[in-house]
């Protein structure tokens, strides 16, 4: 079960880079920012998983890359 959620996960978000990727370049964008759930960016869960999406973005579309963890 885990597994097959930790896929379905790792799908949507390089998905979501992809078509972010093409939008990108054409709208100009400089900059990207994740703000997490509940936790932390390296809690081994969806935050994580957007994280790692993000920073993969912002290197392959040479974009500045923030984060916010929230408190609650």
């Amino acid at each position: 079960m885990r597994t097959r959620l930790l896929l379905v996960v790792t799908i949507f978000v390089m998905s979501i880079g992809a078509v972010s990727a093409v939008s990108a370049q054409s709208a100009g964008i400089e900059s990207v920012c994740l703000i997490t759930d509940i936790g932390r960016i390296n809690d081994g869960t969806f935050n994580q998983f957007a994280y790692e999406g993000m920073l993969e973005a912002a290197e392959d579309n040479d974009l500045e890359a923030k984060f916010i963890e929230t408190t609650a």
